[in-house]
């Protein structure tokens, strides 16, 4: 995979988590009621130099566990620390253009068009608009990322 300590930061066989993505366009639609967010995919491999960098490494990443659920819904993104606050941008700990994987905004968008009727509301659990951090991201499951909608434009 590459290697990441005090004095190197290289990639060398190192890929990305596939993304499951999912555009919907949703009108129109008659219904006694909807369930839409769900819990969904992820990956849990032992990943702990990279996506799961460890907070016992040098330089230290955010993660407690090698096998932190990933969420594959979810954009990589580098504003997760341990506890749930943000890292800075610029933070020494970490490189500095490095995303993690499973944090960002939603893969799965949604359009909710006028015309829907449901009897019990419309069961898409959105992220806050616009997404800025992980403090935005809204669903279900995790147990720190949860499976939730983003917003078609």
């Amino acid at each position: 995979m590459g290697t990441w300590d005090a004095a190197t930061f290289a990639l060398a066989t190192y890929q990305t988590d596939p993304l499951a993505r999912l555009d919907l366009v949703y009108g129109n639609n008659v219904a006694d009621s909807t369930d839409a967010t769900t819990i969904g995919a992820s990956y849990n491999n032992a990943e702990g130099l990279f996506k799961s960098r460890l907070t016992s490494q040098t330089p230290a990443g955010p993660f407690a566990t090698a096998t932190r659920d990933r969420n594959a819904q979810r954009l990589a993104d580098r504003d997760v620390a341990a506890g749930g606050t943000l890292l800075d941008p610029n933070a020494p700990t970490v490189q500095a253009s490095y995303l993690y994987s499973g944090v960002g905004a939603s893969t799965f968008r949604v359009m909710l068009n006028p015309g829907n009727v449901f009897g019990t509301g419309a069961g898409f659990i959105l992220d806050n608009a616009p997404y800025v951090d992980l403090n935005d991201a809204q669903g279900v499951g995790g147990p720190a990322f949860p499976f939730g909608w983003g917003t078609l434009p």
